[in-house]
């Protein structure tokens, strides 16, 4: 109930007011840093926070998101292909978008992706290795496919 008075108060009196409780004191043509709460209420940076909380009202009220949208679907498509191996400099992958430096650092604030299937990509010609296509092994422990040779 204060808070109802202080506000319906706000609409009477003006900030240059002379009354007492609403009256801002000044020293030096500077605004005195400490203010009473009724005083707050004059503060110009209340707009700013008033500002804040309709455009969060609003969106909850829209269901809308506070983030942009495609902030929001970068991260969902980020999230799919992001490997742990995108950020190792040995695996990088100049088709996969996680390994690109400027997204990549998009994609660190996402969780990394959970493949059940894995697919094993050729990392000379970039090739997917299939039935057609079979993986050889090295003795090194690297894995290139047959059409490279």
């Amino acid at each position: 109930m204060q808070q109802i008075k202080q506000a319906t108060a706000l609409l009477a009196f003006t900030p240059s007011t002379n009354c007492n409780p609403y009256k801002v004191g000044r020293v030096r043509d500077s605004v005195i840093p400490r203010l009473t709460p009724t005083q707050r209420l004059y503060d110009p940076s209340r707009w700013d926070s008033l500002v804040r909380a309709f455009r969060l009202a609003v969106y909850d009220l829209n269901s809308l998101p506070t983030e942009p949208l495609l902030n929001l679907a970068l991260y969902a498509g980020l999230a799919s292909l992001k490997l742990p191996s995108c950020y190792d400099g040995s695996c990088k992958n100049v088709d996969c978008p996680v390994c690109d430096p400027d997204l990549g650092v998009l994609a660190q604030e996402v969780p990394s992706s959970h493949h059940v299937n894995s697919t094993i990509v050729c990392q000379i010609s970039g090739k997917i290795m299939n039935e057609d296509n079979p993986p050889m092994a090295f003795p090194n422990g690297y894995v290139y496919s047959r059409e490279v040779r």
